[in-house]
């Protein structure tokens, strides 16, 4: 099949598959446990990306080498933040409050997953790459999924980063990256009316495969520049406030806004 067709299908799979799901996501969550308070104070269905981690298993089996790669970051990383979603607290906030605790002799749930994030990362980033090339892939893969788990704070705010930064690898990269675009279609109506949240599952794992998608398809210095920005952005995150920031300027509150609805 041609790749651009395949793609396009498995979009439409995608959509189809996640409007299915979807339906069943927010009672499903609940059941295992995965209920949070959202920023309003409300209780929410938490650890909507599993409905993505579920989705891809399928290419464990049947994906090239390529699809394989992107594969084991959505549902390694998924897992991750599944592990956090679950049993996670609010007691450490950020990377340095759970090394912090991790230094004090806890080992925090968050830290389990920056620890074995790392791991992931750095395995998929030496998967058939040179040495030097592998450092700059694991930062670049490890800090995507960061990325986009420091942004799943409202509703639909990892989305628009997943579609925003994948939109120029979409049609280049493994089709697994296709088929989650589809599904995360449906999936943000229920975002969108604040039913259900990605949480560390869901952002994890899309920002996984943002991470992994880039390193296959971009050029070493293409690399290292876009770890550069997300290492800049890491910091600047650890001592400012993302929402006060957007809070503060009418043009970032409109596009954070945009796609929101009640019920």
């Amino acid at each position: 099949m041609n790749s651009s067709l395949l793609r396009i299908t498995l979009l439409l799979l995608g959509a189809v598959l996640g409007g299915l799901g979807a339906a069943l996501l927010p009672r499903v969550l609940r059941v295992l446990g995965l209920e949070r308070t959202n920023y309003q104070g409300q209780p929410i269905a938490a650890g909507g990306g599993l409905l993505f981690v579920i989705s891809a298993l399928p290419w464990l089996a049947f994906g090239s080498h390529s699809d394989l790669r992107v594969t084991l970051a959505v549902v390694g990383f998924g897992v991750l933040g599944f592990v956090d979603d679950r049993w996670g607290t609010a007691e450490f906030k950020g990377l340095r409050g759970h090394l912090r605790a991790l230094r004090g002799g806890r080992l925090t749930t968050g830290a389990v997953k920056a620890l074995g994030g790392v791991l992931l990362a750095s395995g998929l980033a030496l998967w058939n790459a040179p040495k030097p090339g592998a450092v700059a892939g694991a930062l670049l893969i490890a800090l995507s999924a960061n990325l986009l788990n420091l942004l799943d704070l409202r509703p639909l705010r990892t989305l628009k980063g997943f579609w925003l930064l994948s939109a120029g690898l979409l049609w280049a990269a493994p089709p697994l990256l296709a088929q989650l675009w589809g599904m995360s279609l449906p999936y943000a109506r229920l975002e969108a009316r604040r039913r259900v949240m990605l949480g560390d599952t869901g952002a994890n794992a899309l920002g996984g495969a943002l991470g992994t998608a880039a390193v296959l398809l971009l050029p070493l210095w293409a690399q290292v520049v876009a770890v550069l920005l997300l290492l800049a952005f890491h910091l600047w995150a650890e001592k400012h406030s993302l929402s006060a920031w957007i809070e503060t300027r009418a043009w970032a509150r409109r596009l954070d806004g945009w796609g929101w609805r009640t019920e």
